[in-house]
């Protein structure tokens, strides 16, 4: 009998463990009823308010709780997370509403640039167009201005 229990021991203890945490269940991501990731692949100012002006809207519609925005930056476009953009108090603001701003690292070390080179509070992702391709997988909407 000894022998039994020694040898059923670490099953029963799971058993114990699972009836006291009781079932595991996924937490959602985020509560926000949509989200929207935006690519900003050109260099161009125009294009790099366009963006923000979009991102501004959305978050002027939907209220920053019902949206989740990221904004990934690649090539050219990398340089709308430059510290000394232009936008960087706009970029900013969007931030404390809860947008996400990535940045490509394929493009980060073509152009030599880290995250100490971007503005404070960019994550980086492996490369833009893959990580594009993802979110859409998850289900985000893909907006390209």
């Amino acid at each position: 009998m000894k022998d039994m229990i020694k040898r059923h021991a670490p099953k029963g203890l799971l058993v114990v463990l699972a009836l006291l945490v009781g079932p595991v269940q996924a937490q959602p991501e985020s509560l926000a009823d949509h989200q929207v990731v935006v690519q900003i692949s050109e260099g161009d100012a125009f294009k790099q308010k366009i963006v923000l002006n979009n991102v501004s809207n959305l978050l002027k519609h939907y209220g920053p709780d019902l949206v989740d925005i990221e904004v990934v930056a690649y090539g050219p476009g990398l340089r709308l997370l430059f510290e000394d953009n232009a936008n960087q108090g706009r970029i900013d603001n969007l931030m404390k509403q809860g947008v996400e701003f990535s940045a490509c690292s394929n493009t980060m070390a073509n152009m030599g640039k880290d995250l100490d080179d971007l503005i404070a509070g960019t994550e980086k992702v492996a490369g833009g167009v893959v990580y594009l391709m993802e979110r859409q997988e998850e289900g985000w909407s893909y907006l390209r201005p």
